[in-house]
């Protein structure tokens, strides 16, 4: 018998006493479920936050979904107006009616992770200032994927949806 051996068998029954000292609750509980727990209890803030808060937070996809729109396709797109938290892209096609509006666009579709990552962020031991962080660098990436959505779901109505007449 090595004197690797004889430690292991010294280490077995203190080992063994572990799950009873952490059933009678001595010994801390499993950070995993705590994590769950404490996410889950965060999640339904985080939606309620998110939907509440919704016209500020799409303040900044809005206004970047206007960049794109009137930067790249100055010619087709003339507009993008923020409505709550809905946009309306307005177009250069003209109808009999008027101008083609592209109403009711609506980029919570593609912003749902900011709630997400609120309960998740939330759920985690961190320090005030971290989490902070973690929040803004957050809100910034989900907001790229909305603007993200957005253009591309403008785009493609524009190409399938509108069929247009001509250009003012």
């Amino acid at each position: 018998m090595t004197q690797d051996d004889q430690e292991m068998q010294d280490r077995e029954p203190a080992e063994a006493d572990a799950p009873e000292a952490q059933a009678d609750g001595d010994g801390g509980g499993n950070p995993v479920k705590e994590m769950f727990l404490l996410a889950a209890l965060y999640l339904p803030l985080g939606f309620f936050l998110w939907f509440y808060l919704a016209s500020a937070l799409m303040w900044l996809p809005a206004r970047l979904s206007e960049l794109v729109l009137t930067g790249l396709f100055p010619n087709i797109v003339d507009d993008v107006v923020q409505l709550g938290f809905h946009l309306e892209v307005q177009t250069a096609f003209v109808r009999e009616a008027g101008q083609i509006a592209l109403a009711d666009k609506n980029p919570m579709l593609y912003a749902w992770g900011m709630a997400l990552l609120f309960g998740l962020i939330m759920a985690t031991p961190l320090k005030g200032k971290r989490r902070a962080l973690q929040m803004l660098i957050g809100y910034l990436v989900v907001s790229l994927v909305t603007v993200w959505g957005v253009v591309f779901d403008v785009l493609k109505d524009i190409a399938f949806v509108v069929q247009p007449e001509g250009p003012a």
